[in-house]
């Protein structure tokens, strides 16, 4: 189904409500789509916002993200977000941040991998 909406910020919002309404998906909440559902998400809302794009986090190398290597080869990588207009989006960040690492998804994970 395609969401009507004039914006970014909009058309996430919708899909969210969209895919936790339970009607195909079945996620709980926009973190949880987050956990399995990603890239079905930001295809979602690429086809519904001209110039986005879906990225994996390993689409991005070391300096992108001035980690080191185990970061982007064990946590960075099974992520996929959107980037549009120089910010980065997925379904718990409807309103952009202005590098993925701001994601919650990888808050969540950088805590992780600083607590080893």
């Amino acid at each position: 189904m395609k969401v009507p909406a004039t914006n970014i910020t909009e058309v996430i919002k919708a899909l969210v409500e969209e895919f936790i309404s339970g009607i195909n998906f079945h996620p709980k909440s926009a973190e949880g789509i987050n956990g399995g559902l990603c890239d079905n998400f930001a295809h979602a809302v690429t086809i519904q916002i001209p110039g986005a794009e879906a990225l994996w986090g390993d689409g991005m190398d070391e300096e992108a993200w001035d980690m080191p290597y185990n970061w982007v080869e064990y946590h960075a990588a099974y992520h996929c977000f959107v980037r549009f207009k120089n910010r980065y989006y997925d379904s718990e960040e409807p309103e952009g941040v202005d590098h993925p690492m701001k994601l919650p998804y990888y808050q969540r994970e950088l805590r992780h991998f600083n607590s080893r």
